[in-house]
């Protein structure tokens, strides 16, 4: 590893909010997190791609016991993925209508993570994304293609994906959109950040993140968004709308065992209440998110119309949270 990359130290990589009696268990060391020969012969990271790994956000249950008991350390030093080359890793994408974006966002992937499975959720794209993704999946060993038969919405896409990620021996499980508002640069620093949990957000709203050429109303609707699912779900997490998210195993698992019943945007806020308040961590790391270049955004007024009831579902579904020690740990 060049002598000019200086690493961080585990303080100021994340610290986990977790009972006195667990802290030994969630401490991870400097040396075993950052230890070159974990690379197994990749690249080290530049110092601008580890930066995101300074503001990493530490978010866990106000009512579950945090999932440090379930995964003890000798777990995560022995992870079965590499956060350098992408082998164990599966990145699940959904497509609809995105044949210009997609050849162009695997090769961008390959450059990052040249050992990355790739699962393309199609939903019977009009433009002609299926076949193209079977091209791209007839050359490249690691790229498959789900055929679905039509549009059901984000959440259906996802589910079946996830399904199928846990019918493979991926260790982790990425969900990423295809029209590069999800920066695949950001993809190792996501996989570090899953060395200290269960679930890493690539996040637009911690130290760091932002967006870029966003209208101002999107902008509101967002921020407004993430501050309604926090208020009423008691979730300490700063962009619960996001997209662009990694699951170690056990968390999919988990996910894929509970009633979701949201679709559209509300899913992600969905997805991340049931894991923090059953117990799992989840980890921010900021990301910028660019609006898209290419293709047409697929959100609507329904889409949101439909996130607002499903909130106040979910938190009559879930309960009241509860006051707590405190579980968010903000870098200094």
């Amino acid at each position: 590893m060049p002598n000019d990359v200086r690493m961080p130290e585990c303080e100021q990589l994340v610290t986990v909010s977790c009972p006195a009696s667990h802290r030994n268990a969630t401490s991870l060391p400097c040396a075993a997190a950052h230890d070159p020969s974990r690379a197994q012969g990749s690249e080290a990271l530049t110092a601008a791609d580890r930066a995101p790994l300074m503001h990493l956000r530490c978010a866990m249950p106000r009512t579950a016991t945090p999932s440090c008991d379930a995964q003890p350390m000798s777990d995560i030093l022995s992870k079965s993925f590499d956060a350098h080359t992408g082998d164990g890793v599966l990145l699940l994408i959904p497509t609809y209508n995105e044949r210009e974006n997609l050849p162009r966002l695997v090769d961008a992937i390959r450059e990052r993570l040249p050992l990355v499975q790739i699962l393309v959720i199609d939903d019977n794209s009009p433009d002609g994304t299926g076949e193209l993704a079977d091209t791209i999946a007839s050359r490249d060993e690691r790229v498959r293609v789900l055929h679905r038969t039509k549009k059901e919405g984000l959440a259906a896409a996802y589910l079946a994906g996830f399904r199928s990620a846990l019918a493979s021996d991926a260790a982790v499980v990425f969900q990423m959109d295809a029209d590069f508002s999800h920066d695949p640069r950001y993809l190792t620093p996501m996989l570090e950040g899953l060395l200290e949990a269960d679930v890493c957000v690539g996040s637009r709203y911690v130290p760091g993140g932002g967006t870029a050429h966003w209208a101002w109303h999107r902008r509101w609707l967002s921020k407004g968004g993430g501050i309604y699912a926090r208020t009423l779900l008691g979730i300490d997490v700063q962009d619960p709308t996001a997209g662009f998210v990694a699951f170690r195993r056990g968390a999919l698992a988990h996910l894929v065992s509970q009633p979701i019943h949201a679709n559209g945007y509300a899913f992600q806020i969905e997805v991340k209440a049931r894991l923090i308040r059953a117990g799992f961590r989840l980890v921010e790391i900021p990301i910028v998110f660019p609006d898209r270049t290419r293709g047409q955004s697929k959100m609507t007024v329904d889409i949101a119309k439909e996130a607002v009831w499903q909130v106040l579902r979910l938190r009559r579904e879930l309960g009241a949270p509860t006051a707590a020690s405190p579980r968010t740990h903000e870098p200094d």
